[in-house]
């Protein structure tokens, strides 16, 4: 699948989030989601468990062990910049 800019952010993102889940439960990234999943993932315009369980191959035990740290990385930081204010620049 081919991802635009902004959905390769949230690909990124999520790919983090994939590591840093995987690291902790000491598995390999695949065994938390697959690339693909992920790129399913980024193209979603709103993640939520509904839509996690919707992916192919990601079962109701994933969702309930990953879904509240993979919607977050999918939303994302605060759209202004660190180190940038949208008072008047």
């Amino acid at each position: 699948a081919v991802l635009s800019a902004a959905e390769f952010a949230v690909f990124s993102r999520l790919r983090e989030s994939r590591k840093a889940l995987a690291t902790a439960d000491g598995l390999p990234a695949f065994a938390v989601c697959t690339d693909e999943q992920l790129a399913v993932m980024a193209k979603t315009e709103t993640l939520t468990k509904s839509a996690l369980l919707a992916i192919e191959g990601f079962p109701e035990g994933k969702a309930a062990k990953y879904a509240e740290a993979l919607i977050a990385a999918h939303a994302g930081p605060p759209t202004v910049p660190v180190g940038e204010t949208d008072a008047g620049a």
